[in-house]
């Protein structure tokens, strides 16, 4: 976590001096104040992201977090019907994976539920798939996403309202560089 970190840290404090050395360049070319008005953005959305990262509080307590039993067990459903997820989520205006993470905050919830803890206002951390690659070269072939950490409001039961909260979480994380 400390790597990352710091070469984040690293880069804002570049983007930073660049800002620095571009304000004043500016002054002797002031048609250069639209481009360090977006590295400044740039370097605000950078340093909010990274305070974000460093701030993030840790999982709620919840037997997730005991020591590993050494045992396995593996389980699964039926697959749901794609075509009843996007109805859902266009009918909530979100997206599907934010219906399905909700779906996946609600069942580790309802497991700890069945093993008698109260998840009630639990969350935990997941690292998320987030698409990286620009609308204009989505024909293109190959993989380009990074992950980044998304807060499982698992202790939501009401499932439309935990599916908002998922919404409003992937949202702020589509805006900012986390990924």
């Amino acid at each position: 976590m400390l790597k990352p970190l710091t070469e984040l840290t690293v880069k804002a404090v570049g983007l930073s001096g660049d800002g620095v050395a571009k304000s004043v360049e500016m002054l002797s070319s002031p048609q250069q104040l639209f481009g360090s008005i977006d590295l400044a953005r740039l370097g605000y959305q950078v340093v909010g992201d990274i305070a974000a990262l460093a701030v993030m509080p840790d999982d709620s307590p919840t037997l997730l977090k005991r020591k590993p039993s050494g045992r396995k067990c593996v389980a699964w459903n039926e697959p749901l019907p794609l075509d009843a997820v996007k109805t859902i989520a266009k009918g909530l205006n979100c997206s599907v994976n934010d219906v399905l993470l909700s779906c996946v905050a609600g069942a580790i919830g309802q497991y700890l539920h069945d093993q008698g803890e109260d998840p009630t206002g639990k969350e935990i951390r997941a690292m998320v798939p987030v698409n990286l690659r620009p609308l204009e070269k989505a024909w293109q072939l190959g993989n380009k996403f990074g992950l980044a950490p998304l807060v499982l409001p698992i202790g939501i039961r009401n499932p439309i309202e935990r599916v908002y909260a998922v919404r409003s979480r992937m949202n702020e994380l589509k805006g900012s560089y986390q990924p």
